[in-house]
């Protein structure tokens, strides 16, 4: 029926218009949306340069180097490496020895049979006048020290220098007043943990270094920063034992003494003049006991320093000869070897020690006039 319908003029003209319109209709909306386009486009490429420049940004700061949280000036570098080197000094010597603490390692010449109250702790005092004595020779380690900063490490600085032909590598981070790293004293590892304060009224350095159980922990503090006494409080805890002291070490125009006390006792060491041979004196008081000590540094035929100590108690003289305590067992097969070839030349040596002593025991005795 509808193929049949009647179509006539009127009906035509009126579906011809309706159809124009509807295609006008379409190209008004194909054309307002082209308008948009530019708008997306412009918007497209503001997003565009806007990543560029974050991208550049984020490459360049990851690209730069990170400064420290907190920076070291000059001072507070002289005083960790003069800290850090006490701290390693100690533990260094004390892990190298904690399996002779004891008096093997004296020759002992007795005066009398009695028994000083300085011998009950010669071992310790030796290992604290061998590291002291760098402040009283005044020797300027301070001034060969390599600062180097370091960016593909996890640490931020490296401090090395060299006392005693012994090599100090300490690597360290700061963040803010905190302080952690690791020391290396020749090939032996130890961890430091430890703080740095500054104040209008006081600056203070902390470090604790650590080696199994055994640790060192030095505090040192200053009122004023160019003051001229060094004050350090000390605990030690080696093979089970807990140590406290305090070490102050007083400059002077004339000389450097070095104070060292521990549970009432006191020691109070400084260099005397005597050319090229280093000589020291001591004053002691121990248990209510004053003393007296000339200490005689010399060389033995290995190249080893050794401490001669003429200890003067309550009447009593006794002549100790101590090692250095950097010294230690490697060389005992060197030494077993000279006895070997020495053995039938000893009855001659002993005859002229025998008769040297007392030349020795004059030399002393004058050093002590001249110096009191």
């Amino acid at each position: 029926m509808k193929f049949n319908r009647e179509i006539d003029e009127n009906t035509l003209k009126s579906f011809k218009e309706a159809n124009i319109e509807a295609v006008f209709d379409r190209i008004y909306k194909k054309k307002n949306i082209s308008f948009t386009l530019p708008n997306f486009k412009v918007l497209a490429t503001s997003f565009s340069v806007i990543a560029v420049v974050i991208v550049t940004f984020i490459m360049f700061f990851y690209s730069s180097p990170i400064t420290p949280a907190t920076t070291l000036d000059e001072y507070d570098k002289e005083r960790i490496v003069e800290t850090s080197y006490i701290t390693g000094k100690v533990i260094y010597n004390s892990v190298q020895n904690t399996s002779q603490l004891s008096f093997t390692n004296l020759s002992v010449m007795l005066l009398d049979e009695t028994e000083t109250e300085f011998e009950q702790s010669i071992e310790d005092f030796n290992q604290y006048f061998d590291m002291l004595k760098v402040f009283i020779d005044d020797q300027t380690f301070n001034q060969d020290v390599t600062v180097t900063d370091l960016t593909d490490s996890v640490y931020d600085i490296l401090i090395s220098y060299e006392v005693d032909n012994n090599q100090y590598d300490f690597y360290l981070t700061l963040a803010n007043e905190e302080l952690s790293g690791v020391l290396y004293i020749d090939s032996q590892e130890f961890e430091v943990v430890g703080e740095i304060k500054d104040t209008n009224t006081e600056y203070s350095l902390k470090l604790k270094a650590t080696y199994l159980e055994n640790y060192i922990e030095i505090e040192y503090k200053a009122e004023t920063k160019d003051e001229t006494e060094k004050k350090y409080e000390i605990k030690q805890y080696i093979a089970g034992t807990l140590i406290e002291k305090e070490v102050k070490v007083v400059e002077t125009s004339e000389k450097v003494k070095v104070e060292i006390s521990q549970n009432g006792n006191k020691y109070e060491l400084e260099k005397i003049a005597t050319g090229s041979q280093n000589t020291y004196f001591l004053e002691y008081e121990i248990n209510d006991i004053e003393g007296e000590v000339v200490i005689i540094e010399t060389i033995d035929s290995f190249g080893n320093s050794v401490y001669s100590y003429h200890i003067e108690e309550d009447g009593i003289e006794k002549d100790i000869d101590m090692d250095d305590p950097d010294d230690h067992e490697d060389e005992e097969d060197d030494e077993d070897e000279e006895d070997e070839e020495d053995d039938e030349d000893e009855e001659d040596d002993e005859d002229e020690e025998d008769e040297i002593e007392p030349e020795e025991e004059n030399y002393q005795a004058s050093i002590k006039k001249d110096f009191l």
